[in-house]
């Protein structure tokens, strides 16, 4: 089967300021790079414009797409768009659904149309069980796409009738591009007022519970001679944060605020280390306590918890030329990448995850695609 259109259906409402917005509007870039008709198909934020022309700016997007953003129906949870995503995809000839909403993937593989649920953690309640379990009985169903070989082994448990050749994983990935052509260290410094005379680590995502914001605190108290650039957070988040500084008298920690991901690569640009969140997933929805208790256990705070996207990363987009989707038997997994807390002069481990390395997210795009 041919593929030249790509649909893919958002259960978030958009435009919005969380990561998982960034993922998805990234992997849509990188369909339409690769060569695909790419659709995004999602239910509109409230009190926003279904224009698009100000998004491409504020998630950092070079290469357009087609934008969809009905508003939903009240009272119906966004179930209306899911139906319309569908019906949208159904219409055209040489189409894919890319699913990131487990009932959109239902109806578009109970309509016949190829489908890939994109998951990203176990379902989601009883009904989203169901949803995915009527993605994978429907005629449409092609893959399955998850992030990590935890989750392949979690969904194989859960759908004995999967193969495990049905499942990609596909890891997160990075949009390489942003970062070519940035300013010199000292430059970026100075564009964004930073000091330019001192070892600066920075972070960039969010700053709820569980990110690990303690831990940067608890270091920098120890090390006062680093400066620490904190990019993103909510405004009550943030707030908080900044009380918990005031409190601690650390003059070294700048909390930046949320700024757009065409903007982001400077801030990152401009630090001499980058500090990443630790994590574990022992087993998808029980990994947060399990590591809780081993991190209390040595004496560290609990740093680690839910799983969610830094602020300004991509994350994977499959690739879907040339591909059958009859044909449900090909290809072997990609591992996903350890992260840990890391600084030049001492490393917080806050739990092994699975091995790999860094990939550009239209790598991953072919990868999913030669699967199907």
């Amino acid at each position: 089967m041919r593929i030249e259109h790509v649909v893919f259906a958002q259960y978030l409402t958009m435009p919005a300021r969380h990561a998982d917005a960034v993922y998805v509007m990234k992997m849509c870039q990188a369909f339409q790079q690769e060569g695909f008709q790419t659709t995004l198909y999602a239910p509109l934020q409230r009190g926003e414009s279904a224009d698009p022309g100000a998004m491409w700016d504020f998630y950092g997007i070079r290469t357009q797409f087609k934008v969809v953003l009905p508003p939903p129906l009240p009272g119906l949870r966004t179930y209306d768009v899911a139906l319309r995503t569908a019906l949208y995809a159904r219409r055209m000839k040489h189409t894919v659904v890319f699913a990131h909403n487990n009932l959109a993937a239902a109806f578009s593989s109970l309509f016949g149309v190829a489908t890939i649920p994109d998951i990203h953690d176990k379902p989601p309640g009883r009904m989203g069980a169901l949803h995915l379990r009527w993605a994978l009985r429907g005629s449409g169903f092609c893959r399955l796409a998850v992030l990590t070989q935890t989750l392949k082994d979690l969904y194989l448990q859960l759908y004995p009738s999967l193969h495990p050749d049905q499942i990609v994983i596909a890891p997160d990935a990075v949009d390489l591009e942003q970062f070519i052509g940035l300013p010199d260290r000292q430059i970026a410094r100075e564009e964004l007022d930073l000091p330019t005379d001192r070892f600066i680590a920075g972070y960039a995502g969010h700053l709820y519970e569980g990110r690990g914001m303690d831990v940067i605190l608890e270091v920098a108290r120890r090390l006062p001679e680093v400066f620490f650039l904190i990019v993103g957070g909510e405004a009550e988040d943030i707030a908080y944060w900044q009380d918990q500084i005031r409190q601690g008298e650390l003059a070294n920690i700048m909390l930046a605020g949320y700024v757009s991901n065409t903007i982001l690569p400077r801030y990152m640009a401009a630090a001499d280390a980058l500090l990443l969140r630790g994590l574990r997933l022992s087993r998808a929805g029980e990994h947060g306590l399990r590591h809780a208790r081993r991190v209390r256990r040595r004496g560290l705070p609990a740093g680690a918890g839910r799983r969610r996207r830094e602020s300004g990363r991509s994350a994977p987009a499959p690739d879907l030329g040339g591909a059958d989707p009859d044909d449900a038997r090909r290809r072997s997994p990609t591992r996903s990448g350890a992260r840990t807390w890391a600084h030049s002069r001492q490393r917080v481990h806050l739990g092994a995850g699975e091995r790999g390395h860094s990939r550009c997210v239209r790598r991953t795009a072919v990868q999913i695609s030669t699967a199907i």
